[in-house]
């Protein structure tokens, strides 16, 4: 379906009516980028009044769209990261990628706390975020394929296997002594 002035208009008023997303093309954000173009092409030379507004308009609607959306975009991932049940219903491409990544953040922050809980020796086990990077680690018992807090799929692993994995995935599997750190 190619976008139009009226599609972008009506999408518009539905976000806004809905609490939760609307469901809409995989690919609306690229869609809307082609129809600004062939419409940028179409107006080139003939400037008036009314197409200057209407221009606004679009522009103010896809801003108010993209706002909306972000907004519940970030709610959702909030009661996932919270719940553990991730939806990625009525998402666009664009938009997955956005969730799934406010969703790594959340749990990472969200184990984080946890931890000040979990205390060795009287003080706590880490007083700082976890860093972003990779580990190197050897695996030492045949590990079953599972699903990290990133909502990524791990393993299954062999014994005598060296794989590099996400620090905190890495870290699980230190602790339950299937892993030891290369």
């Amino acid at each position: 379906m190619e976008m139009t002035y009226d599609e972008i208009m009506k999408v518009r008023r539905l976000e806004k009516s809905a609490t939760r997303l609307v469901k809409l093309a995989p690919d609306f954000y690229e869609q809307i980028e082609k129809f600004i173009a062939k419409e940028l092409k179409k107006a080139n030379g003939t400037i008036s009044l009314d197409r200057v507004r209407e221009f606004e308009n679009l522009k103010q609607a896809i801003i108010d769209i993209y706002n909306m959306r972000e907004k519940k975009i970030l709610n959702q991932a909030l009661l996932a990261s919270r719940s553990g049940n991730a939806d990625t219903e009525h998402l666009t491409n664009s938009e997955k990628e956005l969730y799934e990544n406010l969703l790594l953040f959340l749990n990472r922050y969200r184990g984080n706390v946890n931890l000040y809980f979990e205390k060795e020796g009287g003080e706590s086990k880490k007083s700082t975020p976890e860093p972003l990077n990779n580990v190197t680690v050897s695996i030492l018992e045949d590990v079953p394929s599972f699903v990290g807090e990133d909502m990524k799929e791990y393993g299954p692993f062999k014994r005598e296997e060296v794989v590099e994995l996400p620090k905190s995935v890495a870290n699980l599997l230190i602790a339950r002594n299937l892993a030891e750190r290369e």
